[in-house]
């Protein structure tokens, strides 16, 4: 009998807590309005389908996250150096604005530097070396393949679930083609004449190729996001650039003959974007077309799911993309860490302002380049306070190498070159 009240006990337990934890009928996401004044809440309708959305709220623009990824992946690699240049001139404009980027490139204009915690750095060139390359001529290509676009959309999906709930993420896509995005292409394969000759498309007839639409709505519906892509230094793909704008709340921007001009731009024009705060049902299907309208003439669509993310695997950030750092030539080597033990130490000496009053750990990377070009790294947590000091690798006296130091707390990075010689280093 008390086995039997037990299980009865338990089985009302669970199901009480499965009453309190059950999925609520609706939710609510801001989302962007279209360029303008700040308009009257009754002045706005959103609708999905034919179905009117309840609009709750009407807001003055306000601080939302916001990430810029620079997709070299999908970029031909003489291009590299044009869309790292519109980014370096930009910077001073993000703030703390994280930036990414998906692809490898020439290490004289992105260094790469892995650092013990699995965080994997990018060190922004010289701009005079940027702009070198930059004015290479550029021979013609063919559109990006999808599993060149891939790494761009992933990394997109991890983004947009890290910063859910945070408000709408902006995401700064700039790349140096966007055709793969081509909706007229996907329609010509569908043989539909009619719709080729349009100017406009719905959101979730998207990309050229299906299911991209859906893989990226249910993306862009997590937090949610919206996209404001910058396309460097072509025309050929400014139609799809557009309408990846259009189909995801965003505006586009082509870049100029004034490196970095475009991105800041688009950073200040984002942050002028009124907000709504619309009921969504809580789940359903996708992709579908959500529209927002202010007064007769003004309105804008949006790729939006219903449906919950795709449980397929999801890589680690790491795996697909680096962060892209500016770093400081202030960090110093000195010496004063041997204290009696054998080896050749090098002590870091990090300029003002570069940690916290209380510091966390610092992360180093160091890499050392030999004759035979053979790799050989080292990657430490330095624990702080405390004295900075690291004992070389001596494998090879006479080989040049870099630091790379990084505080996650303040973003600071510092990178300093030094060459190994059989009793100290300089």
């Amino acid at each position: 009998m008390r086995k039997l009240a037990g299980s009865l006990l338990a089985t009302f337990a669970v199901a009480a807590v499965g009453a309190q934890t059950a999925p609520p009928a609706k939710r609510s996401i801001e989302v962007f309005l279209p360029p303008g004044n700040l308009p009257p809440a009754d002045s706005v309708q959103v609708t999905l389908g034919r179905a009117k959305l309840p609009v709750t709220s009407v807001v003055a623009p306000h601080s939302t996250p916001g990430i810029v990824i620079i997709d070299l992946a999908a970029t031909p690699v003489e291009r590299h150096a044009c869309l790292v240049l519109e980014l370096a001139q930009a910077m001073p404009a993000l703030g703390d604005m994280p930036v990414y980027q998906t692809g490898g490139t020439l290490g004289e204009i992105l260094y790469p530097a892995g650092m013990a915690t699995g965080l994997h750095l990018s060190l922004m060139g010289a701009v005079s070396r940027l702009e070198e390359q930059c004015r290479k001529p550029v021979a013609p290509r063919t559109p990006p393949t999808i599993a060149e676009a891939l790494p761009a959309l992933d990394l997109i999906r991890i983004l947009t679930a890290r910063y859910r709930g945070q408000g709408p993420l902006r995401i700064f896509w700039l790349s140096g083609d966007f055709e793969f995005y081509d909706w007229r292409k996907y329609q010509a394969r569908n043989n539909n004449p009619r719709m080729r000759s349009q100017a406009t498309a719905p959101p979730n007839q998207f990309s050229t190729f299906s299911g991209v639409g859906e893989f990226l709505a249910e993306s862009l519906s997590l937090g949610p996001a919206t996209i404001f892509p910058i396309l460097g230094g072509t025309q050929r793909s400014v139609d799809a650039g557009r309408y990846l704008a259009e189909s995801t709340g965003g505006r586009f921007r082509l870049t100029t003959n004034k490196p970095g001009e475009a991105l800041r731009a688009a950073v200040e024009e984002s942050k002028a974007l009124s907000l709504a705060t619309v009921e969504l049902p809580a789940s359903g299907a996708g992709p579908t077309t959500l529209r927002v309208q202010v007064g007769r003439d003004t309105h804008a669509d949006r790729l939006l799911s219903l449906r919950p993310p795709r449980p397929d695997p999801t890589p680690a950030l790491d795996e697909i993309a680096n962060r892209v750092v500016t770093y400081s030539d202030e960090l110093g080597l000195g010496s004063g860490c041997a204290e009696g033990r054998e080896g050749v130490f090098v002590k870091l000496i990090l300029p003002e302002g570069a940690s916290k009053p209380d510091p966390g750990p610092l992360l180093v990377y160091i890499q050392y380049f030999l004759p035979d070009r053979r790799s050989l790294r080292q990657r430490l947590v330095l624990p702080r306070p405390g004295p900075l000091c690291i004992q070389l690798n001596e494998q090879a006296p006479g080989s040049r190498f870099i630091v790379v130091a990084h505080d996650e707390q303040t973003g600071w990075t510092g990178a300093k070159n030094g060459k190994l010689n059989s009793s100290k280093s300089k």
